[in-house]
């Protein structure tokens, strides 16, 4: 018994390299491929933003859309005649770039905090839901200010540049009472966008044995 051969009809992979999620206001690398055609012979378009071809298959995305969270890639294949034959269309989702949120240390919500562990701090981070560390986004501290009140009152307020704590912070920790608080606030992070200023603020009050 004899099986008649179906030929198929050729569909376009695309696929985004950052976890199938696009992203406002950042290049974004698309893979895109279609079985069967070299990779000069794909015409892709979008539906929002620009696209081009940054090398064979791989094409950077770019948009910073305000009015929508969604982006059609459609591509095509230019044929002998130079007219352009419609593979397939893909609907992606397009996010803002979702702000970081950051921890003194391991530290990252409002607490009381052990004098021994505040000495063993280092460092401000931030720190990104899972899947988004996955997509490659990162935020680098670039600055921040602590504000250390003591219990009589007394407040010093002192200006980090980088995540990592100056001799200065430092030796203020160091003179750390029982009943102390310390605020972390005014921070400014450099992500795939540029600088961004934080809203959040972290809030220890130092419990000394």
């Amino acid at each position: 018994m004899g099986f008649a051969q179906q030929k198929s009809k050729p569909i376009a992979v695309v696929a985004a390299t950052k976890m199938n999620v696009v992203y406002k206001s950042i290049p974004n690398p698309i893979a895109i491929a279609v079985p069967g055609y070299k990779a000069e012979d794909l015409v892709v378009k979008v539906s929002v933003g620009t696209i081009y071809k940054e090398q064979e298959n791989q094409y950077i995305f770019f948009s910073s859309a305000k009015d929508t969270n969604e982006v059609t890639f459609t591509v095509f294949v230019k044929l002998k005649n130079k007219k352009l034959k419609l593979i397939s269309s893909s609907l992606f989702r397009l996010k803002e770039i979702p702000k970081p949120n950051i921890c003194f240390g391991s530290n990252c919500a409002n607490s009381l905090l052990f004098y021994n562990n505040l000495q063993k701090i280092i460092a401000l981070y931030t720190i990104m839901d899972w899947n988004i560390t996955m997509c490659g986004l990162r935020f680098e501290v670039k600055e921040f200010k602590v504000k250390h009140i003591k219990t009589n009152g007394d407040s010093s307020i002192f200006q980090n540049n980088g995540p990592l704590l100056n001799n200065e912070i430092k030796e203020s920790f160091k003179n750390a009472e029982d009943g102390d608080t310390i605020i972390i606030n005014d921070v400014s992070v450099i992500g795939p966008s540029g600088l961004l200023k934080l809203t959040d603020e972290l809030f220890f009050v130092i419990k000394k044995p």
